[in-house]
């Protein structure tokens, strides 16, 4: 009975292990830990506005996708951001995105913000310390395609 148990779970141990493996989990500093803070932008009222997010912190996954006003600790030093925003100019429907790999030195004791805007046709990315100066370089992507349905709201069903 043991054998055919061990037998079974052993798919289970290496799915789980391979998956792992694939996508790892971005692990802040401690609190008590010297460190620094990065935080996007949210949502504002029907969306509209820009919408910033950390996806990944030197190449591994933030975890919680739309957190965007959350503080991220980051341990002081060199690190690689990924980051997508989404741009509407009017509520919901009509969203412009793109997604960006920045650059930047942490400091302990320092907090900072992604940044998008629109110039063109492109949306430029950039982080900014908490007075406002860019501290990476700017980045313009073109959008991608099919923008808006990214983070579009449903629609409720009609009566």
């Amino acid at each position: 009975m043991r054998f055919i148990s061990i037998i079974l779970l052993l798919p289970c141990f290496i799915i789980i292990s391979a998956c792992a493996a694939r996508h790892q989990t971005y692990h802040e500093p401690s609190r008590s830990a010297p460190h620094a803070t990065i935080h996007g932008q949210g949502p504002t009222l029907f969306f509209k506005g820009t919408i910033t997010q950390i996806t990944k912190v030197d190449g591994m996954d933030r975890g919680m996708i739309w957190s965007a006003n959350s503080n991220i600790r980051l341990s002081p030093g060199p690190h690689s951001i990924d980051a997508f925003a989404v741009i509407r100019q009017k509520a919901l429907r009509d969203g412009k995105s793109a997604e960006a790999k920045l650059k930047f030195t942490a400091n302990a004791g320092q907090n900072y913000k992604l940044v998008a805007k629109m110039q063109g046709e492109k949306i430029v990315f950039w982080i900014a310390d908490s007075k406002g100066s860019v501290v990476s370089k700017k980045v313009a992507i073109e959008q991608l395609p099919e923008a808006a349905h990214l983070v579009d709201v449903p629609e409720l069903p009609k009566r």
